[in-house]
């Protein structure tokens, strides 16, 4: 080997070949972020999660707004129906339909005619 072997185009090639010390040291760090992004992730997938559930618990659900309990609780507060009366229209909560009509009608008066009309239906 002469001396200009090791200094001439072919020395530079061997240098690039060969992985460096400073090279190899880059790799740990590396290692170190993808980590660091894995825990930031789960963290976010933690908060979303928790935040979901609040969500849920702030929201009534649609079949919550007419379930039994706030159709019975509703009537329970109504004036003008015998406790026979309401008695029968118990039975009228067993459909969803008439469960969001209950629910639906505002006006107190209305809600009445309606409960007593569906009474004198089931009647007949």
């Amino acid at each position: 080997m002469s001396s200009t072997d090791l200094h001439g185009p072919e020395a530079s090639r061997r240098e690039d070949a060969e992985p460096t010390t400073s090279a190899l040291k880059e790799e740990p760090p590396k290692r170190r972020k993808q980590s660091q992004v894995a825990v930031v992730l789960e963290e976010y997938l933690d908060f979303r999660k928790k935040q979901s559930v609040v969500e849920e618990i702030k929201e009534p659900k649609p079949d919550e707004k007419f379930s039994i309990a706030a159709c019975v609780s509703t009537l329970e507060e109504m004036e003008g129906l015998t406790d026979r009366e309401k008695g029968k229209v118990l039975r009228l909560f067993k459909c969803q339909q008439n469960r969001e009509s209950f629910i639906n009608t505002k006006v107190a008066s209305v809600r009445l005619c309606w409960l007593k009309e569906e009474i004198d239906a089931a009647r007949t």
